[in-house]
């Protein structure tokens, strides 16, 4: 994490991808015990399924309870990362293409509705094999998923929480406004205390328990009739982080009795909704495993399950579902999404007249309710302030009269000063409301969100950072957005070790002049306010390499100059308050700039990363180079390993490839050529090494060398010609013709 963070400070680091199921808190468990918490951005998560993505399963229930496994234990210790579906997928030779195309399009609206959830990444392009996971067969042709796929994406891809809707017939079961009635003798290795307290919307179920033994589970029970011939059950719950699950149980006429797994409760409120015929997370005794009606319900169960021995759990409106269990739909902004788990059915939704259907349609809306009905009945069990608190739960919040404030505006970046987040939510008639949709997005980087917390009337958020910046909060209730506000952090106190020198530019010409500045930064790499930074001037220290230093003339004594007519390597350093600063930082300096469209296409190669490199040239002769899986980096360098000699790339912005020209050293032989970026801090990351051959000093240096090789086998030959008598008395009669004045003289 700190080494990718050195490098670029924007990077996500992500934990890797595990099952979305809860043995998967153990590990995570493991990453926080350990100290982990600060060192990842978000939590990776692959929540297969081989059923429809509704279909409540035991242990992780619906596709969105299975992801809310991540977000509750993100938000039980004290939120602020995301979650990243880095896979999830379905193969269509389990449950045919159509279906395929169908659950993963549903997949991707329900995962919209997990504030926490950053990035949605389906598995995979293409089948590796028939049948496979892919949106296109191995062979490349489309199945249904990949247009269908595409579509969804195109109409639901923007920013926000997405706000389900429950379109049921219903009625009330109970909506506990008293608990007297409810009979906890069945539990077995553990006790639970009931009483009243604050529900989802009125009063609600406190369920106070303790578990003798891991095997443990408590029952409420309270028979209670339920007319007609219901699909499904609901309630809403909250909870600890634990392990344990909640359960319910009907009895049908014939006295059997069947309890529905619901899944693990998450710490903020949520709808858990159990489908008679399409869940399969149920068990049955007693009977033959038919549900015979007219039924009752029987009991709330809550299971150990290996979870935490004692807490609280919260109740609110127990609810039969008449019609309508496998209708879905989310609202984000003015768009719709909505299905039907099975077959199809007309109804209304958003004062609009719709069909649902097995593949999911979108639609603009205005006006919706996030707790729909088709129905305004109650059982007759149910008490007149049941009714009203039914009518109650439709009550809208109020963005005029919800409030939102801070305790400051500004805090110090040192991730311990807290800026208090109040939120207060309010309806028209100035009441108020919870809900579980209520998210808290703050914009910029290295931020830590604890919340929201219930708090009274009101809801409170804490906000710290480690990073120097303004940053925009902004609060939404699903896709309402209630407000934005701005606050600012700022640096804290000078820190030495991470105060360094920034150029104007880190490669240059020989002769122009590179500015420099003294960054004083925190402990945390901020960057200080001028009236935070110290009024001393510093000195600029050249560790190697030769430049004309002008020494800080500016009035705040924070900027300098170096200039030099040679290429080469510059290395400075800077002393403050007569210290020196532990980081240096190196500039380049090219004797001329080279442009690489005034080479030939065969003096110019391309290096691929960890390529090892094989080329060879004249001194004198000019090469290009481009590079090939690079990114952007504040220095590119190639390095020959004679004298050394430096030469720097370039970006080109209309290929996006680095590139630039080597000019060959005069030094014949064979050298190490290095490729490697470097960072503001001087730290080296290599790009690629090989090896550049050097001729002999140049193509006419070779000519010269034939013509002094035939000179020294003349003088050779002369040599041996004159040591030999009769061939030195030869010579000299030779010589003596040749040069004689008088040439018809016999005696000249």
């Amino acid at each position: 994490y700190d080494k990718i963070k050195a490098v670029d400070s924007g990077a996500k680091v992500v934990v890797s991808g595990l099952t979305a199921r809860s043995e998967a808190t153990n590990f995570w468990n493991g990453i926080y015990s350990a100290g982990g918490w600060d060192k990842f951005d978000a939590l990776g998560l692959h929540p297969y399924r081989d059923t429809a993505p509704e279909t409540v399963a035991f242990n992780t229930g619906d596709f969105v309870t299975s992801i809310n496994i991540a977000a509750n234990w993100l938000r039980s210790k004290g939120s602020g990362k995301k979650i990243w579906l880095t896979e999830f997928g379905v193969k269509s030779s389990t449950v045919g293409e159509t279906n395929q195309a169908y659950y993963l399009a549903r997949s991707y609206f329900m995962a919209k509705s997990v504030s926490e959830v950053e990035k949605i990444m389906m598995y995979r392009y293409r089948d590796q094999s028939s049948g496979d996971y892919g949106m296109v067969s191995s062979s490349g042709a489309r199945k249904p998923l990949y247009d269908l796929y595409k579509n969804t994406i195109r109409q639901f891809d923007s920013s926000g929480t997405a706000e389900r809707l429950y379109i049921y017939d219903k009625t009330t079961i109970n909506s506990f406004d008293s608990t007297s009635g409810f009979d906890t003798t069945p539990s077995s290795n553990g006790s639970v205390n009931l009483s009243g307290a604050s529900g989802y919307s009125g009063n609600g179920l406190k369920f106070d328990y303790n578990f003798n033994s891991s095997d443990g589970y408590v029952v409420a029970e309270k028979p209670t009739n339920i007319s007609g011939t219901p699909v499904g059950l609901g309630i809403w719950a909250k909870g600890p982080i634990t392990s344990s699950v909640l359960k319910l149980r009907i009895k049908d006429n014939n006295n059997e009795t069947f309890q529905f797994d619901l899944g693990k409760v998450g710490s903020d409120w949520e709808f858990f909704k159990f489908d008679y015929n399409g869940d399969v997370a149920k068990t049955s005794w007693g009977g033959n495993g038919t549900i015979d009606y007219p039924i009752k319900f029987n009991a709330i169960v809550y299971d150990a399950q290996n979870g935490d021995r004692s807490g609280t759990l919260y109740l609110d409106e127990l609810v039969s579902i008449a019609e309508g269990a496998d209708l879905y739909a989310y609202k984000l902004g003015s768009k719709l999404a909505y299905w039907k788990v099975s077959g199809e059915k007309t109804t209304t939704a958003c004062e609009k007249n719709l069909t649902f259907k097995e593949e999911p349609q979108v639609t603009e809306v205005s006006s919706c309710s996030g707790w729909e009905t088709s129905t305004t009945s109650t059982s007759s069990s149910s008490s007149s302030s049941s009714s009203k608190k039914k009518s109650s739960s439709t009550i809208s919040i109020s963005k005029t009269k919800s409030k939102i404030s801070v305790d400051k505006g500004k805090a110090t970046a040192d991730g311990k000063d807290t800026i208090s987040i109040t939120i207060s939510l309010r309806s028209s008639a100035d009441k108020p409301l919870t809900s579980s949709q209520l998210a808290v997005e703050v914009g910029g980087a290295n931020n830590t969100i604890t919340g929201p917390q219930k708090d009274g009337d009101n809801y409170k958020v804490t906000l710290t950072s480690t990073k120097a910046e303004e940053k925009e909060i902004k609060v939404k209730v699903g896709s309402l957005e209630l407000g934005t506000l701005k606050v600012n952090f700022e640096a804290g106190e000078l820190s030495l070790p991470n105060t360094i020198i920034v150029p104007s530019k880190w490669t240059a010409i020989a002769g122009e002049e590179i500015e420099l500045e003294l960054k004083a930064r925190d402990a945390f790499d901020n960057d200080l306010a001028d009236e935070k930074k110290p009024t001393k001037e510093w000195q600029i220290i050249l560790s190697e390499g030769n430049a004309e230093v002008t020494p800080p003339t500016d009035a705040s004594g924070w900027k300098g100059k170096i200039k030099t007519d040679l290429a080469g390597k510059i290395v400075l350093s800077a002393n403050y308050n007569n210290q020196t600063l532990t980081t240096k930082i190196t500039v380049y300096y090219n004797s001329t700039r080279e442009l690489l469209s005034t080479l030939s296409a065969d003096k110019i190669f391309t290096v691929k990363k960890d390529e090892t490199i094989i080329v060879s040239g004249w001194p004198g002769e000019k090469i290009g180079v481009k590079l090939d899986g690079i990114g952007d980096a504040a220095k590119i360098i190639a390095k020959i390993s004679s004298e050394p000699v430096y030469f720097w790339l370039s970006k080109n912005s209309e290929t996006g490839q680095y590139e630039g020209v080597i000019t060959i050293p005069d030094d014949p032989g064979k050298h190490t050529l290095a490729i490697f970026s470097e960072n503001e801090k001087s730290e080296i990351a290599d790009f690629a090494k090989g090896e550049l051959t050097i001729f002999g000093k140049t193509k006419s240096t070779s000519v010269k060398y034939i013509i002094y090789g035939l000179v020294g086998l003349i003088i050779i030959s002369l040599i041996i010609v004159l040591a030999v008598p009769k061939w030195r008395e030869k010579m000299i009669l030779i010589l003596n013709n040749i040069f004689r004045k008088d040439k018809t003289s016999p005696n000249s």
